[in-house]
């Protein structure tokens, strides 16, 4: 028989408020409780009915909530935006709407998750009935961002073993294909990396209407792509959040890295002060 959550009172000068208890003052069946007990503020819940995991410590939900707010669009995408829409000018939006509508839903979405412990669709229906449609809508999305971070995985995955070789010379797309000792015309208008990405990689197909036969090798990456996303989320943070240490430092690392060598180049200076200065363009009706 589960024992009944006890009544909460202050501890340690901290007022504490019970979450079995809904708002007409009747008590939830499965009553959740978070206790914030001793000198180290740690915080513990008493679920008689559920054995939810827990982050092994702060450094771990850290990096977790790190890993969750940096991904491949800061890196590649970013500043392909800010470059195309005016350098320097793009950040003035940028930040504005950065800290009126990025960062507090950032803090909103944190703390209803650590007040309920509940999923997007648990939040949302718990908050109202009625809003139960923004927790399908959120998983949809997550499921169409899974599906499109799957495929640039695999291409990842495509590159790294198809560039382990003994020296950069023998790598595929250091050079354009021969026939009969020419080269390939469309790799030659265009260069060696953009025709092995196209034709290579993507196997870019000449229209919607002739869409081809998938490869078979970019078929295996891509399901080696969800087996790995399928251990690391198998026993939920058990297991993810594990893999944070390793997914949330070592791309700060390759940064680093590409950073240091971007600032060596010759003409790094000028690259940097073309992306970043605004443009203002007027147009006159």
């Amino acid at each position: 028989m589960a024992a009944k959550a006890e009544p909460i009172g202050p501890r340690n000068g901290h007022e504490l408020a019970p979450l079995n208890t809904r708002a007409d003052g009747s008590e939830r069946p499965h009553g959740v409780t978070i206790v914030l007990q001793g000198s180290r503020n740690s915080l513990q819940r008493e679920a008689p009915d559920e054995d939810r995991a827990a982050w092994s410590g702060k450094l771990q939900f850290f990096l977790s909530i790190i890993g969750y707010s940096v991904g491949l669009g800061n890196i590649w995408r970013f500043p392909y935006l800010c470059q195309q829409n005016g350098g320097g000018a793009f950040l003035i939006p940028f930040l504005i709407m950065l800290v009126l509508e990025g960062i507090p839903l950032f803090l909103i979405e944190m703390a209803i998750g650590q007040k309920m412990r509940l999923g997007s669709l648990g939040v949302w229906n718990t908050i109202h009935p009625w809003l139960g449609g923004i927790g399908i809508a959120s998983c949809v999305v997550t499921l169409f961002v899974a599906l499109y971070y799957n495929v640039i995985i695999t291409w990842v995955f495509f590159y790294l073993f198809n560039s382990i070789r003994l020296s950069a010379d023998q790598l595929p797309w250091a050079h354009c294909p021969q026939d009969n000792g020419t080269a390939e015309a469309e790799c030659t208008k265009a260069s060696a990396t953009v025709y092995y990405w196209y034709r290579e990689a993507l196997d870019a197909a000449p229209s919607i209407e002739e869409p081809g036969v998938p490869r078979w090798w970019i078929v295996l990456y891509l399901l080696l792509a969800w087996v790995i996303v399928f251990f690391i989320v198998m026993k939920g943070i058990q297991s993810s959040g594990k893999v944070v240490y390793f997914t949330s430092l070592f791309p700060y690392v390759v940064l680093t890295i590409f950073f240091v060598r971007g600032i060596t180049l010759p003409g790094s200076a000028d690259g940097v002060i073309h992306m970043y200065k605004p443009k203002v363009i007027y147009k006159i009706q």
